[in-house]
């Protein structure tokens, strides 16, 4: 990579780090072309590394034989771009989005605003959404020029926002359940958890040998081992298990009326886990990492 290139890069990530929105809309469609177009660039942190993105593209490549559309893998890449924001850019770009006519906005844009509006209900002229902030659910009302922390009432008038977020622990996927939150309230993972057991916390990927995630990929379909991924590096299993956990949460919950076994979660979902406490005979809602069955 040039000198002017690599300044240019460096220079963007900056901006991004100074809560600028033409930065992160720069940053976000970078990401996303590196997505399809392999580069190298800098990330936040102290050192010059790969992004998830560059091992994306490099994945997709691989993964011919798993029959997963062009149009789903794009599906997937929205949803992580979105998931992996962490609460300050989120709502940087939620604000953006929501203070500009929908026509106007980038194909990106829009495809992102889309998933979005999965967790965005209208009441009347009244838009409430939920946010995961530092594993904290927050309801926020936009008021038509920005999106503010929602009252005591306001979380009533939306408590829908919360129950179309519940999962019960029944549905989880006993074996191996992937999803996107927060990592010691530092940034946003990409982690896995086993369900059956209980002493264990959700665990992100990144810090996982090659054979742990060879080994967690045939807990979602036996069939995998390190000669048939002889070809991917680390770095490119986890991107291939986000994608796996994705594309198998969408094959169980796509076209059904109730969804059933749900194997991957967007960050708040993870959030509200019920669970019937049957001492006390009520629900209770959990953090997905406390579980204990």
């Amino acid at each position: 990579m040039d000198k002017d290139t690599l300044s240019l890069l460096s220079k963007k990530i900056k901006s991004k780090e100074e809560n600028n929105i033409e930065s992160l809309l720069e940053y976000l469609q970078f990401n996303y072309e590196t997505a399809f177009d392999p580069k190298t660039f800098i990330i936040k942190g102290d050192e010059t590394k790969k992004s998830w993105y560059l091992y994306f593209s490099k994945v997709i490549k691989k993964i011919g034989s798993e029959g997963i559309s062009k149009e789903l893998l794009n599906k997937y890449l929205i949803e992580h771009m979105v998931d992996m924001l962490e609460f300050n850019d989120y709502m940087l770009l939620l604000n953006y989005l929501y203070t500009q006519e929908y026509e106007t906005l980038s194909p990106l844009l829009k495809a992102i605003k889309n998933y979005i509006e999965l967790n965005v209900i209208y009441i009347g002229k009244m838009i409430g959404t939920i946010v995961n902030k530092n594993l904290e659910a927050h309801v926020y009302i936009f008021n038509g020029k920005e999106w503010v922390l929602g009252t005591y009432t306001d979380k009533k008038t939306f408590r829908d926002l919360i129950l179309n977020n519940v999962i019960p622990l029944e549905n989880l996927n006993k074996d191996l359940v992937g999803f996107i939150s927060y990592f010691k309230n530092k940034y946003m993972a990409f982690k896995t958890k086993k369900i059956l057991k209980t002493h264990m916390a959700g665990s992100i990927c990144e810090q996982k040998l090659a054979g742990d995630i060879i080994k967690e990929l045939n807990l979602i379909e036996n069939k995998y081992s390190a000669e048939s991924l002889k070809s991917f590096t680390r770095p490119e299993l986890c991107v291939f298990q986000e994608i796996k956990m994705r594309h198998m949460d969408h094959l169980n919950n796509t076209g059904v009326e109730t969804r059933t076994t749900r194997y991957f979660l967007p960050p708040v979902s993870c959030l509200f886990i019920s669970k019937m406490n049957l001492k006390k005979k009520v629900t209770e809602y959990i953090n997905i990492e406390q579980i204990k069955l």
